[in-house]
């Protein structure tokens, strides 16, 4: 069975073009596993209307915000599945989007899975495998499964908006570590793994799309600074920790692109 977990905030906006994407199109047994984090808008009203009509759909509610990694953390320790798949809530799949995912998990020494997309940087941009003149999304899906049938692509990181991985795996690395609180997560979990000895895969022929940012752009912007800010200080103390000087340590030598460098370089 596979568990998609979905970590919502102020997510009335985009939460329920997800959920119905994922109840048309996801194929086989699963659940999908809802954790809002206190949302004051209708987030929770149509994700639990959805949950009556719905029984794989499961609502978990926490009295306040306790940012990202702990949110995902509750739905994880919930799940039941084999496969999980952490989904943001600004996310639609599409037809085919799970197969290929599932197929890659099962190779070898394979850590965690992720699509590609239109809004996502590194290895994940669908910028990397086609031109968008391809047409709308349903015929880009099938461009990417004509040309890329079966195909992958190693990567350093993999963008936390659509990752899955193994109950295995998890069992031996570890759930998200809560001091990232906002951000930062995709990078800490995607460096772990590599620690421990996994391949990281961009699956060329499963496409998701994704909104980007609609949940850390509810939240007002300098308590959002400072929540990303403690994130990303608490990754560079677990890179301290571990390498100890990490003057010339690189971004890229770490995720494969300049994302933390800033971080970094600071003093």
């Amino acid at each position: 069975m596979t568990s998609v977990v979905v970590v919502t905030y102020l997510s009335a906006s985009t939460i329920e073009v997800c959920l119905a994407s994922l109840l048309d199109h996801t194929p086989g047994e699963f659940e999908i596993i809802v954790v809002d984090n206190a949302s004051s808008d209708g987030t929770l009203v149509i994700t639990e209307r959805m949950a009556l009509r719905d029984e794989r759909i499961s609502v978990y509610r926490n009295t306040e915000n306790l940012g990202y990694s702990r949110a995902l953390n509750v739905g994880l320790k919930a799940a039941k599945g084999d496969v999980l798949v952490c989904l943001n809530p600004d996310t639609e799949v599409f037809v085919g989007w799970l197969s290929p995912i599932l197929n890659a998990i099962a190779l070898p020494d394979v850590g965690a899975v992720g699509p590609v997309s239109d809004v996502v940087g590194g290895q994940q941009c669908l910028s990397h495998y086609l031109d968008r003149s391809v047409g709308p999304y349903p015929d880009m899906v099938r461009w990417l499964k004509r040309h890329f049938a079966g195909e992958t692509v190693e990567t350093k990181l993999l963008i936390g908006f659509c990752m899955a991985f193994s109950r295995k795996v998890m069992e031996r690395v570890g759930l998200m570590d809560e001091d990232l609180i906002l951000g930062a997560d995709d990078m800490d979990y995607s460096w772990r793994l590599r620690l421990a000895g996994y391949r990281l895969l961009v699956v060329k022929d499963s496409f998701v799309r994704h909104i980007c940012g609609v949940s850390f752009g509810q939240l007002e912007s300098t308590k959002k600074a400072q929540m990303v800010r403690e994130s990303d200080l608490a990754l560079k103390r677990k890179l301290v920790a571990h390498y100890g000087d990490i003057s010339n340590l690189s971004s890229d030598y770490l995720f494969g692109c300049d994302i933390f460098e800033h971080v970094l370089r600071e003093a």
